[in-house]
């Protein structure tokens, strides 16, 4: 079936991912370590997860879209072997639990506004005379 070549194909691609980066953090071409090794790079690894100001905008998005989700994927799917909806929301609480936010501080979220347009034209220096 299609779907199981691009499963294979995405996993393939995953795990090949994974060792370019691994191998790029052993040779000192990436900063700061994204896969956890053993000792320090364990501790720098974890130090870089996601704080909770970071995932705040995350699960505020996830809310958003659950009504969705649930909507179209809250049957059971043979091929999945489970409701797709369900499983979403079970991670989604997961993560509000482990993070302790609240609905109430997803409800309030609000993106950043950006400045949109040019930025302003800076002033000639004056020539002191």
């Amino acid at each position: 079936m299609w779907r199981d070549e691009r499963v294979r194909q995405s996993a393939a691609a995953w795990v090949l991912g994974c060792v370019f980066v691994r191998f790029c953090e052993d040779n000192g071409l990436i900063d700061e370590p994204f896969i956890a090794g053993p000792g320090e790079r364990l501790a720098e690894a974890e130090a870089r997860h996601w704080s909770t100001e970071r995932i705040v905008p995350l699960l505020a998005g996830l809310r958003e879209v659950m009504p969705w989700a649930k909507q179209w994927h809250g049957e059971y799917d043979d091929e999945w072997g489970d409701v797709p909806a369900d499983e979403l929301e079970a991670e989604y609480e997961n993560l509000l639990r482990r993070n302790q936010v609240g609905e109430q501080e997803l409800a309030a979220w609000r993106p950043v506004r950006k400045q949109r347009g040019r930025k302003p034209a800076r002033k000639a220096a004056p020539d002191g005379e």
